[in-house]
């Protein structure tokens, strides 16, 4: 099955195994038909982002493709990394990567650091 840009489907059947053209050669039905219902398309799929670890620094992007233990996250600037699934931290919808980014670094500007090691409980920190 193969769906077109348009929301039209190609349906293709193999309909015997001989044909008028020799034994063996099968031939081939093709439909078109209307798009089924529960097919959700890329863009209707809603669009995952990630906050990971890498090397020290935290990074977000959006999730490509998910495994068992790895992701394949493609950055802002379109670099595509593999990513360890124990590294993902956080995984959002909305806002987009940059301005997660950006929010989260400024609300680091008004945190103090020393006093909030000092009164969170090891359960705050998941990760």
């Amino acid at each position: 099955m193969i769906i077109g840009q348009l929301g039209w489907v190609l349906n293709f059947y193999k309909t015997s195994s001989t044909s008028p053209f020799g034994t063996g050669v099968g031939s081939w039905l093709i439909t078109l038909g209307a798009k089924p219902q529960n097919h959700i398309t890329e863009k209707e799929a809603p669009v995952l982002f990630v906050l990971f670890e890498e090397a020290g620094k935290f990074l977000a992007g959006r999730i490509l493709s998910e495994a068992d233990s790895s992701l394949q996250v493609e950055l802002d600037s379109g670099k595509r990394v593999k990513v360890k699934a124990v590294n993902a931290l956080i995984r959002f919808e909305k806002p987009l990567p940059s301005e997660f980014m950006a929010a989260g670094q400024k609300l680091s500007e008004d945190i103090e650091l020393e006093l909030a090691w000092e009164f969170a409980s090891d359960d705050e920190f998941g990760f």
